[in-house]
């Protein structure tokens, strides 16, 4: 039996595949991007030009917070990376799915490691196996990345035992050669190497209750550490992810899918506090995370128009304790119960299909109906806003196009409220041109771009067609 070590890991050499995946290419990270940073936006990125097999697939339907990317982006991006990056929130606030989302962007090998108090640190760097009859030594997952390029991620990081953190000091550096103590090879830091970790908390233990699991980490440790928070997704963000999912939803459901997010806020309040920061200890220790939220509505379009009791049980209430139970039917109650009865034992669809019904005003002269400002629901609508300054005036444009209908707001800027326009194309392509037509007349005046923006009903006055 022979011995050797496996230097590759996995990968090709060049005479094999004539791809070289360290080839960079320069973009725009608006381009990379598109939809969330803005197309005036002139930050010119690097990422591999080629995809290889360690490049993840993010989710479709996944919507970042606009401040994460930014700070995400910063860190990656920068000439040198005197600290790893550490996301920590709430369970379910998209932690790792951003990072899975952010390498399919990105073009960016990702390998994923679930950290638990029991993973021995001599795993992070290799281990000697038997293959066809010679016993080879295969880099470990941050061995890897560091020799070859790409993003090692520490999933539940604050989980990790003391001797488990105490192995990666050198490697979260990012700048550091490593040496594998069981060959003798020193590994030098690849440019496209990175190191990332997550967790439920900072580093700084757990004082809510919520993560009994996790461990403190030493001060040289934190040090070290580039600190991002995440917390669950702005309302009009989940509300535009539920319909990404679910599109089916926007046509009859408004209001249901509006309770369905007023309940998981008011979840997320009852657990972490107001503030959400988890300061302080709860009788709700069970997150009602997006992750959770997209479950429940999931099994309620399954079932049809049973109770949405049914599927809440189903999908969360049956997996906490009779106390919690208790505290999270009061909530309940005060979300969901109200004069035209109680949402959860009605079959689904009845909320909207009685306010549509209570709402429901005679054809208009052009054939349109004629909605008041509270019928038509842009809460979920990202505008994008065009503003133009002139000696005597201060006013904004903006437009989105949404189930073949263009909507556009106007007015002053220090206006109480916009006035918002409807004019129904019959399809998406068709409202996109005329969005085109009036945005280059209004780009012709001076209008210049500002940012996207959601707006609520009570911002806007509704004028028609």
């Amino acid at each position: 039996m022979t011995m050797q070590v496996d230097q590759a890991a996995g990968t090709t050499t060049p005479a094999e595949n004539t791809v070289d995946y360290d080839e960079m290419e320069r973009v725009y990270a608006r381009d990379i991007f598109k939809g969330i940073i803005s197309p005036n936006n002139s930050i010119v990125i690097e990422r591999p030009k080629h995809r290889c097999a360690g490049v993840p697939t993010g989710s479709p339907t996944y919507i970042p917070d606009l401040e994460i990317l930014k700070n995400a982006l910063m860190w990656f991006c920068s000439p040198m990376r005197p600290a790893f990056f550490h996301g920590y929130g709430p369970t379910g606030s998209g932690k790792t799915e951003f990072w899975t989302w952010f390498c399919d962007k990105m073009n960016w090998p990702l390998a994923i490691v679930s950290v638990n108090p029991s993973l021995r640190p001599e795993a992070m760097q290799g281990r000697w196996v038997l293959k066809d009859g010679e016993t080879i030594y295969v880099l470990g997952p941050v061995a890897h990345c560091m020799k070859h390029g790409g993003v090692v991620l520490l999933d539940e990081a604050d989980t990790g035992s003391k001797d488990f953190i105490a192995k990666l000091h050198l490697p979260s550096e990012m700048g550091k050669s490593w040496l594998i103590e069981d060959t003798g090879e020193t590994i030098t830091p690849h440019k496209n190497y990175r190191f990332v970790t997550l967790g439920n908390t900072a580093g700084c233990g757990d004082i809510s209750g919520l993560y009994p699991a996790t461990q403190r980490w030493s001060t040289p440790f934190r040090n070290r550490a580039y600190l991002v928070p995440f917390d669950y997704l702005k309302p009009a963000d989940e509300e535009k992810a539920i319909y990404l999912a679910f599109p089916h939803l926007k046509k009859g459901h408004r209001h249901s899918v509006k309770l369905l997010l007023k309940f998981a806020n008011a979840m997320r309040d009852a657990m972490l506090g107001s503030d959400r920061k988890g300061q302080q200890k709860s009788s709700i220790s069970v997150a009602f995370s997006t992750r959770a939220l997209m479950k429940w509505v999931y099994y309620i379009c399954c079932y049809g128009k049973q109770p949405p009791r049914l599927t809440l049980d189903l999908c969360f209430l049956n997996g906490v304790t009779a106390k919690e139970k208790a505290d999270i039917e009061i909530v309940l109650n005060q979300v969901f119960n109200s004069a035209d009865g109680h949402f959860l034992d009605e079959p689904f669809g009845w909320y909207d299909d009685l306010k549509t019904k209570q709402r429901s005003g005679a054809p208009s002269a052009n054939g349109s109906s004629q909605q008041g400002s509270d019928e038509v629901d842009v809460s979920s609508f990202v505008f994008e806003m065009y503003r133009f300054t002139d000696s005597s005036s201060d006013k904004v444009w903006g437009w989105v196009v949404e189930d073949g209908t263009l909507y556009t707001v106007a007015g002053a800027t220090k206006a109480a409220k916009l006035r918002l326009y409807t004019k129904v194309l019959g399809s998406n392509q068709e409202a996109q041109k005329e969005a085109s037509k009036r945005l280059k007349s209004k780009q012709q005046a001076g209008y210049s771009y500002t940012e996207n923006k959601v707006f609520t009903n009570d911002q806007i006055l509704n004028s028609g067609a």
